[in-house]
């Protein structure tokens, strides 16, 4: 069975650490390259890092950065924001990615994934869906929540999964960076669908979120920031939690 893993998320923008609430009100929390070294000690599972310039503004992913920080980083490293093209793809694999996320490309053009699939395999795909709650209807939304898509959250759900993707990373743009919670709302509505590891983000401020979300049995991983920011929590003090409370969690 597979365990469940404790993912850390770094935003940056123009080679510095930022965070956002509600994919909004960016502000500088700190250096990249410092943080990055931060969390080198702490044998994190895996690592996510969204180049937030591309993903909002639609240029292309910053590969300065994987080149800066890629030879530092001993962990697992998922990188996404702006990866619209197969030769994006190939370049973050050979600057050190371990994993890409695909998220506004993909749903823009579904053969992507087919392409990324093809060539890389689904293990090397994580595929991102970024959701608001309208009145309890989820709505997906593009380039860092701007553009509301006209497409169902289950019938997108399923069909990357047919197309052979190998993760899912959910974030609720309500939740996020409010550490308020994860949306457990969003999660009950779509885990009936759920065939491949799925991985939520989203709200996470205190241990107990963590453990609540976890005991759900399609959730195999998840992703915070802010908690990590701004309060004295760590990969570690929730994994100890989450054994403490018999959930099956890599350590």
């Amino acid at each position: 069975m597979l365990k469940k893993r404790i993912i850390p998320v770094l935003l940056h923008y123009n080679s510095w650490l930022v965070k956002t609430k509600k994919f909004e009100e960016k502000r500088n929390v700190g250096n990249l390259q410092q943080i990055i070294n931060v969390y080198k000690d702490r044998k994190l599972d895996e690592l996510v890092l969204i180049d937030l310039k591309a993903a909002s503004e639609r240029s292309g992913f910053n590969f300065n950065i994987l080149d800066d920080i890629a030879h530092e980083c001993n962990m697992p490293l998922i990188v996404g924001g702006g990866i619209k093209n197969l030769h994006d793809v190939e370049n973050a694999f050979k600057k050190g990615a371990d994993k890409i996320i695909v998220g506004s490309a993909g749903i823009l053009d579904h053969k992507f994934i087919e392409k990324i699939v093809k060539n890389y395999g689904g293990q090397s795909l994580v595929t991102a869906i970024d959701v608001r709650n309208f009145n309890g209807k989820y709505s997906i939304f593009i380039n860092n929540g701007k553009e509301k898509i006209d497409l169902s959250l289950d019938d997108w759900v399923k069909k990357i999964q047919e197309l052979g993707a190998g993760e899912i990373l959910l974030t609720s743009i309500d939740k996020e960076g409010l550490m308020g919670g994860y949306d457990y709302s969003l999660l009950k509505k779509i885990e009936k669908y759920i065939r491949v590891p799925l991985i939520l983000n989203g709200g996470a401020g205190k241990l107990d979120h963590f453990s609540k979300l976890l005991v759900n049995k399609k959730i195999m991983g998840a992703c915070a920031s802010s908690v990590f920011h701004f309060t004295e929590i760590t990969p570690k003090s929730i994994k100890e939690n989450a054994k403490r409370k018999k959930i099956n969690i890599r350590i």
